[in-house]
């Protein structure tokens, strides 16, 4: 047999090589089993679940950086706002406190129960009370 570079090798150097081939052979096979094995298999999948885990931890990150900084933007803008436009913030911030308390407010039907939990009772209509039948 010739070598690399056109000499013959002697039986020694095969020798050599081919134990130096099984000992890789041997190695790779151990390798393949342990990665195959329950507890490989079970950290391959870990491994992969955990850089898929920091992959959304960041991406969250990047939102929650991006909805704080668009948060703080439109506080910006509504206290701008206010500051440019006092009187008509003023009157729109009345208009939604009164449509607030009014539908807080609202009449209820006889026998219905209000925030309080109190049932709610109007007085019964009597006959002397009631518009006179027509026939």
């Amino acid at each position: 047999m010739t070598g690399g570079r056109g000499r013959k090798r002697s039986s020694a150097e095969i020798v050599r090589e081919i134990e130096a081939t099984r000992a890789r052979l041997a190695n790779d096979i151990e390798a393949a089993q342990v990665k195959l094995s329950r507890r490989g298999l079970q950290d391959e999948a870990m491994g992969r679940l955990s850089n898929i885990r920091n992959r959304a931890t960041g991406a969250i990150s990047g939102v929650s950086h991006s909805a704080d900084h668009q948060a703080s933007q439109l506080s910006h803008l509504a206290v701008d706002t206010i500051k440019r436009y006092p009187i008509v913030t003023t009157i729109i911030g009345l208009g939604l406190a009164l449509l607030a308390f009014s539908n807080g407010r609202r009449s209820r039907p006889p026998g219905t129960v209000d925030e309080d939990m109190e049932l709610v009772t109007r007085p019964t209509p009597r006959a002397v009370d009631l518009p006179p039948t027509s026939y």
